[in-house]
């Protein structure tokens, strides 16, 4: 029975490590698309400074705001020069209007459908005469890609419950009604006669309890060396948890008046 829970613990190990890797491959794949949606600004335009100015102030306050940035006329006009060499008609440029540009950087993680509605209708609305340029088509792709992979990822998640489910329950009770024969002879001899039930739950705890620790620990010295970046989700963890404990829950029954 030794070699069974062994075994259990060693198989029961593997599922966990491959299932935090999901984990860990779904925040990465995330995290890699929220930057990419934060790296693409809107662009705004004014020819009133203030407008702009007063824009910044308001969307600084937002929590799905990564960064502004204004950029003056006179520096624009300044950096036309410098680039393309035009000192000659730096006079012509000042007397025509160029207008101002703000560029807003969204926070990728927090910048879904509602927070860009919200942010467009207060450039609409309250700033009338801003006009700006956003790719649309980029951050609907963005969206798409994240729904798609969020999909993928629940998917996986429910093959790997009703897997555990099947293979953990599977085992338990195949090494449990090996040990039936000498269970058998232990209570005719006169054996204390629910310690095979105790043995059981005592089982269970270690089965449930220790491949936990021993995979907190190695994520936890993965983070602090910097090999992994990342925050625990001890929801995940509990979701893993109970699955376990549900798939020895379930042996516990097909087992019945045995144990």
């Amino acid at each position: 029975m030794k070699k069974g829970i062994i075994l259990q613990f060693i198989i029961i190990l593997i599922f966990l490590t491959c299932w935090n890797l999901l984990h860990l491959g779904y925040n990465f794949q995330k995290e890699t698309y929220e930057t990419e949606l934060s790296k693409i600004p809107i662009v705004l335009f004014s020819y009133d400074y203030n407008f702009l100015k007063s824009l910044k102030i308001k969307t600084d306050s937002s929590y799905y705001i990564l960064r502004t940035e204004i950029i003056k006329d006179t520096t624009i006009i300044k950096e036309l020069t410098e680039i393309y060499q035009l000192d000659k008609a730096k006079n012509i440029l000042s007397k025509y209007m160029v207008p101002s540009v703000m560029k807003i950087y969204p926070d990728g993680k927090y910048y879904k459908k509602n927070q860009k509605n919200e942010l467009e209708k207060l450039i609409t609305e309250e700033y009338w005469n801003i006009t700006f340029n956003y790719s649309e088509n980029f951050w609907i792709t963005i969206q798409e890609k994240m729904e798609l992979l969020k999909m993928i990822y629940k998917i996986l998640n429910a093959a790997i419950i009703i897997f555990v489910l099947i293979i953990i329950t599977s085992l338990r009770v195949f090494y449990e009604s090996k040990s039936n024969h000498y269970w058998e002879i232990y209570r005719i001899s006169g054996g204390y006669s629910n310690l095979r039930n105790k043995n059981f739950w005592m089982n269970t705890i270690i089965l449930t309890i220790f491949p936990f620790i021993l995979i907190n620990a190695l994520f936890y010295f993965a983070n602090y060396l910097n090999y992994l970046n990342f925050e625990i989700d001890y929801q995940l963890w509990g979701i893993e948890f109970l699955t376990l404990f549900i798939s020895f829950l379930i042996s516990r029954i097909i087992l019945g008046d045995k144990i």
